[in-house]
């Protein structure tokens, strides 16, 4: 069951085989007049017990793992038309403007207006069937990772309902607090079976989980710590806008190294030595502060203002999607007069993160001291 076709169906056996066969030499067709064309071999072909679809196993002789695979035909007792596989019954809704935070937001999805599904006979008439069909379906549905959970069935004169929560892994670039990938995205899955007609209509809709931040004790109780202190971790003494952070020893290795005058490339980009040191060790742990932060603020130790303010931009736009960066962004801003800037990057902040300490300080700190200049 795959494509962007119509799903095939089969009512014996030999149908059944035949479709994996014409799957094979459709597939391979270009390389089949070759000296060593590709080979396969049907292993076996089973109907399920409950008479809804079958089960075709082929394998590549040739192959040397032996893997074997396994294509679900559906019978017409379960399927009488279905325009598109499971798995193009939906599609992405690209991000709009209505999010704030577009890594936080699911990657949105929803059913496609031109498929249409209608059930056989027995997948219509017994909700056994027609609750088996549904969990085959749901299974069809995502190219990645798919679990669905608290699945549900109601049964009525004139309609049978499945219904479940489904987790589909994230296919976007993580959250904040993901750093390195992984997560996923939460939908409830509605299919509705019209019992007299046999037409399936199905819907999808994000499930959403507030965002709640651990507080910082909870985050960094004492032994950890005390482990980092062991492993030489401490607050940089030449850039006082982490206070007492705790920073690995490359960071305070770079400010020691820095030279606003070793600029590389032909467009002149930035400190080779500092510049490698910190990118190496932020691409390690990516919950440090950004390397360009770093910078920039060791140009502006240096007395190149100018150079800082550039490298700021260019951490505000890298963290977008980080709150813990446009604070930090805010923070400097703040501290060199930028009001407007800093105000912006402080509120962007806390539109990924409603309460961001340092971005509510930034807030205050200009609310003190009255509009921004323009």
């Amino acid at each position: 069951m795959g494509g962007r076709t119509a799903v095939p169906t089969a009512e014996t056996e030999s149908q059944a085989t035949q479709l994996v066969d014409d799957y094979f030499r459709t597939t391979y067709a270009q390389w089949l007049k070759e000296g060593n064309p590709p080979d396969w071999k049907i292993d076996s072909v089973n109907s399920s017990r409950s008479g809804l679809y079958f089960a075709v196993i082929a394998w590549r002789p040739s192959v040397g793992d032996g893997s074997k695979m396994v294509f679900i035909i559906p019978q017409p007792s379960m399927l009488m038309t279905a325009s598109a596989a499971p798995g193009d019954w939906f599609e992405t809704v690209p991000p709009t403007n209505q999010y704030a935070w577009l890594a936080a937001s699911p990657s949105m999805i929803q059913t496609r207006p031109d498929v249409h599904v209608v059930l056989g006979e027995a997948a219509r008439g017994n909700p056994r069937a027609f609750e088996s069909t549904c969990d085959l379906l749901a299974h069809f549905m995502s190219f990645y990772a798919l679990v669905v959970v608290d699945r549900d069935v109601q049964v009525s004169v004139d309609a049978m309902t499945w219904s479940g929560t489904f987790a589909r892994l994230l296919q976007h670039k993580p959250r904040f607090f993901e750093q390195g990938g992984g997560g996923w995205d939460f939908y409830r899955l509605m299919m509705v079976c019209d019992r007299a007609t046999g037409v399936l209509k199905f819907s999808v809709e994000p499930i959403s989980f507030p965002v709640v931040q651990l507080p910082v004790e909870a985050l960094t109780p004492p032994w950890v710590t005390e482990e980092l202190r062991l492993m030489g971790w401490k607050p940089m003494k030449v850039i006082d806008i982490f206070g007492d952070m705790l920073l690995p020893p490359e960071y305070s290795q770079a400010a020691e190294v820095f030279d606003p005058n070793e600029l590389v490339g032909p467009v002149r980009r930035h400190p080779a030595t500092a510049s490698r040191i910190l990118t190496r060790r932020w691409s390690i742990e990516k919950s440090l502060p950004r390397p360009n932060l770093v910078k920039a603020l060791l140009f502006d130790k240096a007395g190149r203002r100018d150079d800082a303010i550039k490298w700021m931009e260019r951490t505000a736009a890298e963290g977008e999607n980080e709150p813990d960066t446009l604070a930090d962004v805010a923070r400097w801003e703040l501290s060199v007069d930028n009001r407007a800037s800093a105000r912006a990057h402080a509120e962007a902040a806390l539109k990924l993160w409603p309460g961001h300490p340092i971005a509510k300080v930034v807030l205050d700190e200009l609310a003190s001291v009255g509009e921004e200049a323009k």
